[in-house]
Formats: C-alpha cells, structure tokens, sequence
C-alpha cells in the first residue's frame, strides 16, 4: 500500500488487533467499545491522514442496532469502510489478504438511497468533526459556484457587499462578495457563518470531552485512547516509553485542614508546574482526584545523543519533584506550615509492561511503594 497507511480501528477483538500490530500499511487503533470506535473515527486525538476502516466484533452490537450503528459512521466520516469481524471478512484480515467485499469491487458500508446528506455537506460535516480547515473548504465550495469571496478580520468598508459574520469571533468576522448583490452576499455570509459556527461547537465538545475542566490536563478518557495508541506505535517502532503515576502526599488531609477550595487551587498550580518542567511531547493527564499520570513519550528517539529513555525520564520527574517541593503556591501564602509534596511512580515499556494494564498496574505498585519509604518519593521500576 502506498501513501498512508490505513487507519484500522479494532473494537472487541484482541487476536485480530495483535495480528495487524506491526503492519507497515496499518495503522491501529484499539477500541474496547463499539461506541469507542465510533469515537475514535469521529474524534480522532490527532488529524490523521489516509482511508479508514472501523472493525467491529459482531458481539458488540445487537443485529437489530447495526443499523443505527452503520448510519452513525456514515455520519461521521462517509469515506470510512465497516467491517463485521465474522467469518470470511475475519478471516482474510487475519491472512493479509482483501476481504470479499474488496475483491468484489463494493464498498463494506454501503451508502443508503434516502435520507443521505449531499456529498459536498457530508464532506463539510466530516471536516468539522475531524478539525480541519472548515472555512478553507466553505470558501471553495462558495467560489465553485462562480462567486469572488474572501474574508476579513475587521470592517473592510468601501468593498462591495461585505457582510458581518453572524456569531462569529476573531480572526474571521466578515465576508466579502465582489460580484453578487447584497441578497446574494447576505445569503452566502449566512451559510458560512452556520458552518463555522457547527466548527467552533465540535471544538469545544471535543476539548470538553478529553480534558479536566478544573485544572486543564487531558483526562482519563483521553489518558487511555493515547496510551493505546502510544504504546503500539512504541512497539512497533522499538521505542521506550515510561508513564509516570503520581499523587499528592496526604492530600485527604490537606484539604481538610484548608478546605477543597484550596485544594483544587493547588492542582491547578501543580499542573502548571509539571507543564515548565516536561517536553512538549509528552502528556499530562488527571485521573481523578488528586491522582495523575505523565506519559513521557519520545516518538522520534532521545532528544539529546547518548541519552537513554529511562533515566532521563527519571531526571525529568526528579526536577519536577523539586520544583512542586519548592514551588510557593499562591493559595498557601497565608500558610505558615503548609508544604505540599508528591510521591509516584515509573514504569517503562516494554521492560515494566507490555500493555496499558500492566504498565498502569506496575507504576501503581510504584507509587504505594514511594508512600511505604515515607512520600515525596519516585519509585522506579527495572
């Protein structure tokens, strides 16, 4: 296959999902859920490139809702293939070769007759879901239909037909048609700014969806869709990655001698901390409570020659250790005797875990190994 590889998403298939790990042409996404699939099609973590095929294990979806299920893809992305995982389509995926519905030149989600949006919405409707450049698209799709259009952040005034966008913010507020009545200008203005609006919607809901609204740390949902994904790209480009849990030292009793207020204040500071002390790369993500996880990720390899993954990440952690030791958080300033420590722990794939559960299991065994030493510890795993 040449270009991109394929997007697979595997929902509810483990030995499917282990046969295609390491396929130069594949590119695969676990899911436990029919409806995580779902979700991993509609709001991928990050834009991908290149076909998408979604997988689903039969079990995982009633016969009388597949149906339903088949139209929510549709919905969400039109170019996307579904395969049922029985029998011969199992089968041939297992084999590496093309299922039937491949050799016999059909699409595996075949679109319904009635009730289907129209090519050129349905496009639209995938670009947004997806975040991409919806106005980008809007604006070809305006001048496909012969009308001269750009866009402007502020009052162009003296311009022919400029309109305001309606509900629009910055950095796009108006649209200039040059060769239309103001009818026509109004009409196209009120079009876009309905697309741009849907776009900004989606944005929201998919920041809203992966990360805590408190302290703005992606969440679990978000912790477990990347670390699937992170550790099968770690896999098969024979990379180290080291997920790193840590909680504050006696926070249950920290907040009950300030209050929760005070509390939640202090995690938002700890994030901030944690954040002038990692790499852009990696990924900060609260559990619950005062429980988080940083996934110390290297796509590409070490940053600097010579270093090895494991103790550079432990020196990473190290410094932000001292730095929340040391850090004066604003909400304790009237605290003479208040002092907030953490304690965690490192484990690293491949050597700690080969899976998310596992590695998850180890760096808790880790971090209850830090308390037992007397906190404001980072245990190490091998």
């Amino acid at each position: 296959m040449s270009g991109s590889p394929e997007r697979m998403v595997v929902a509810g298939d483990t030995a499917l999902a282990s046969s295609m790990r390491g396929r130069p042409s594949v590119e695969l996404v676990r899911a436990n859920t029919a409806f995580d699939a779902l979700a991993e099609v509609a709001l991928p973590l990050e834009e991908a490139e290149g076909s998408v095929r979604v997988c689903v294990h039969p079990d995982l979806v009633p016969s009388s809702q597949r149906g339903a299920f088949e139209s929510a893809l549709r919905l969400v992305s039109p170019e996307a293939s579904l395969t049922w995982l029985d029998g011969a389509e199992r089968d041939a995926l297992l084999e590496d070769r093309e299922p039937a519905w491949r050799e016999n030149g059909r699409h595996a989600l075949e679109p319904r007759s009635e009730g289907r949006a129209p090519s050129g919405d349905a496009e639209l409707i995938t670009t947004a879901l997806h975040g991409r450049d919806v106005l980008q698209r809007c604006l070809d799709r305006l001048r496909a239909q012969g009308l001269r259009v750009r866009v402007a952040s502020d009052d162009p005034g003296g311009t022919s037909s400029p309109v305001r966008l309606p509900g629009v913010a910055r950095p796009v507020r108006w649209l200039i048609v040059e060769n239309a009545d103001q009818a026509r200008a109004d009409e196209a203005a009120a079009w876009l700014g309905a697309w741009l609006e849907l776009a900004a919607t989606v944005a929201s809901l998919r920041k809203a969806s992966l990360t805590d609204p408190l302290t703005g740390a992606w969440n679990r949902r978000y912790f477990e869709r990347f670390m699937s994904r992170a550790i099968e790209e770690a896999r098969a480009s024979r990379r180290s990655l080291t997920l790193m849990l840590f909680d504050i030292d006696g926070f249950k009793s920290f907040n009950d001698r300030h209050g929760h207020g005070v509390g939640d204040a202090v995690l938002r500071e700890i994030v901030a901390v944690l954040k002038s002390c990692i790499r852009p790369e990696d990924r900060v993500c609260r559990l619950g409570g005062d429980e988080f996880a940083v996934v110390f990720y290297e796509p590409t390899g070490p940053r600097e020659r010579g270093t090895t993954h494991p103790s550079s990440i432990y020196d990473l952690a190290q410094r932000f250790q001292k730095a929340v030791e040391g850090h004066r958080f604003a909400a304790l300033e009237h605290e003479t005797d208040a002092s907030v420590t953490i304690s965690g722990g490192l484990a690293s794939f491949p050597w700690d875990g080969a899976d998310l559960t596992s590695l998850l299991e180890r760096a808790d065994e880790l971090l209850l190994e830090g308390k037992r030493r007397g906190k404001n510890v980072i245990a190490v795993g091998r």
